[in-house]
């Protein structure tokens, strides 16, 4: 389907129909409903982008950073389209979520 291509080869949980893993973004929900905003266990809702011709990376539109970036290669390392800036996301963290920002070399602290 749309959804594994964008966001690279992603699998379905055996018994949890609208629920998605990528080995390199982690855990997601959707449905055709809500489509294309996904729910993403560690970012929340997120707006599903395009990936790159190869399908080694993605876009996604966060609602407290804008538009990310980032591929299997690259992440925890997240580019910010907004400020034209790295972000090092320091994965795990939830509710809030941490970023360092190598642009003003300063932590992020995004609910």
């Amino acid at each position: 389907n749309r959804f594994n291509y964008v966001w690279l080869n992603s699998v379905q949980f055996e018994g949890a129909p609208d629920w998605y893993a990528s080995e390199w973004f982690g855990t997601f929900s959707y449905t055709l409903e809500t489509w294309p905003w996904i729910f993403h266990l560690e970012h929340g809702w997120i707006a599903a982008g395009s990936d790159d011709a190869q399908a080694v990376g993605a876009w996604w539109y966060d609602l407290e950073l804008g538009w990310l970036w980032s591929s299997s290669r690259a992440y925890s390392w997240v580019f910010q389209a907004r400020e034209q800036s790295w972000l090092w996301y320091f994965e795990g963290s939830v509710d809030p979520r941490y970023f360092y920002d190598t642009k003003s070399e300063s932590w992020l602290e995004v609910d």
